[in-house]
């Protein structure tokens, strides 16, 4: 029997129509196990709310990788500004080894200089946003390499109640973290008001994590101190506030 062309192109369409959702029923007969798994675990994460996967209008979002290395990219950013622009002001001369076994000294205390450096940065006011920010960066810049090469004790600036001496131990501690800085930071940076403050400290905790200085004990502390960042944040605090919990929940993950 001869059947017309139109008839045999009609049916080659169907075939195709019918192979591919063929395939994919029968596969899913196969892997409906991991299937039933792979979706209980995607709706675990889901629920809850600092997971690092959302359901939005575009769809499932995978954003935890992403913004875990925003945060580490800031972290390291931060750190080169620093470091050029103080390299740049107070470069000095390789010291002898005697010198520098001179200065292993004690801890010295808050000096005048200082706070008055922290009262400095506190009256910084300068209409644009761009100017006035990079003008606090380097005064807190200034701060930090004042009291790593002064030998300031972390441990007071800990005790002290002045968002100028809050922002000079977390960009110390950017340049310089040491052991014990998490309790020190984390101590300190409760209550701080000012959102440039709030982003430096963020900063620093990332610095502390990238050179696991802060450990499993501290996170409770930090995701409390997430949260009260978070009240009041602008885009870019509310950015690094994100970034930082993806980070901390990485570490979690790997623990």
């Amino acid at each position: 029997m001869n059947y017309p062309m139109s008839y045999f192109e009609g049916f080659v369409t169907l075939v195709g129509h019918v192979a591919w959702p063929a395939t994919a029923i029968c596969i899913a007969i196969i892997a409906r196990k991991e299937l039933r798994s792979v979706i209980a675990a995607l709706a675990k994460r889901i629920e809850d709310k600092n997971s690092a996967v959302s359901i939005t209008k575009e769809g499932v979002e995978i954003k935890a990788v992403v913004e875990a290395q925003e945060a580490r990219l800031i972290s390291m950013q931060a750190e080169q500004d620093q470091v050029k622009s103080l390299a740049l002001q107070h470069f000095k001369p390789v010291q002898p080894l005697e010198a520098k076994a001179q200065q292993q000294i004690e801890p010295r205390d808050i000096d005048t200089r200082l706070r008055q450096m922290a009262d400095a940065y506190m009256n910084i006011d300068i209409p644009d946003y761009s100017e006035r920010t990079r003008a606090k960066n380097v005064a807190a810049g200034e701060m930090a390499f004042y009291i790593v090469s002064n030998k300031i004790s972390k441990d007071q600036l800990a005790n002290e109640n002045h968002e100028g001496l809050l922002i000079a131990l977390a960009e110390s501690i950017i340049l310089s973290a040491e052991t014990g800085d998490a309790g020190r930071l984390l101590k300190a940076a409760q209550g701080a008001k000012r959102l440039h403050v709030r982003y430096r400290v963020l900063i620093a905790i990332t610095k502390l994590l990238e050179r696991n200085l802060l450990s499993l004990a501290d996170i409770g502390a930090v995701r409390e101190l997430l949260r009260e960042y978070e009240a009041g944040a602008d885009n870019s605090l509310r950015r690094l506030v994100s970034n930082v919990t993806s980070l901390i929940n990485a570490a979690v993950d790997r623990s």
